[in-house]
């Protein structure tokens, strides 16, 4: 059983009608609080460039010339809590010292906006999403969730976690338990 769920997916299960994911930023153990960040669910009328103008990262010009891979960023909406917050996860390749958090190996967490000055000179880290938002959960409400039936859990893959399209996101976490959007689950908790 996995104790922190720190870099991991939380899936919602096949069958039912919301196909979630939740990467998990931070969490101890079961009785701890837990935060994370929804996957696959874009803000439509957003797009990144609009996110570095709004935060003068970079003038109407400059907005102009900012390659298809940096506007193509990913803007997510993370979840109810923290409305107006941004948060950046991204590749490890890239950290900010006393701002970057290292969840994984892999993926890191910054929510400060040197980051996206950073990327706005083109001079960040590979790979990246912008999230508005976040999920939170009071102590052991994440892990009563789990098992209760309401979450699958497996690693938070960067191939999963960076994938452009919500639909692949999902099929790729469920892959990787062995699972498919077809199957039925009868056992809550861990797969």
């Amino acid at each position: 059983m996995i104790t922190n769920l720190a870099g991991h997916l939380l899936v919602s299960p096949p069958g039912g009608t919301s196909r979630n994911i939740v990467y998990v930023c931070e969490h101890a153990d079961a009785d701890h609080t837990a935060f994370g960040l929804r996957l696959g669910n874009p803000v439509p009328e957003l797009d990144f460039s609009q996110v570095l103008l709004q935060q003068e990262i970079i003038t109407p010009e400059e907005s102009l010339i900012l390659p298809d891979e940096t506007k193509r960023i990913p803007v997510l909406h993370g979840g109810d809590n923290d409305g107006r917050r941004g948060f950046i996860l991204h590749s490890s390749d890239v950290f900010l010292p006393d701002q970057t958090q290292k969840i994984s190996e892999m993926i890191s967490l910054t929510r400060t906006p040197d980051l996206l000055r950073a990327i706005g000179r083109r001079s960040g880290p590979r790979r990246v999403l912008f999230a508005i938002g976040s999920r939170a959960w009071s102590p052991g409400a994440v892990t009563k969730e789990i098992f209760e039936g309401d979450w699958l859990v497996c690693p938070g893959e960067p191939e999963i976690v960076f994938g452009a399209n919500p639909e692949e996101q999902y099929a790729m976490a469920l892959a990787q338990l062995g699972l498919n959007a077809a199957t039925r689950i009868s056992a809550p908790g861990f797969a």
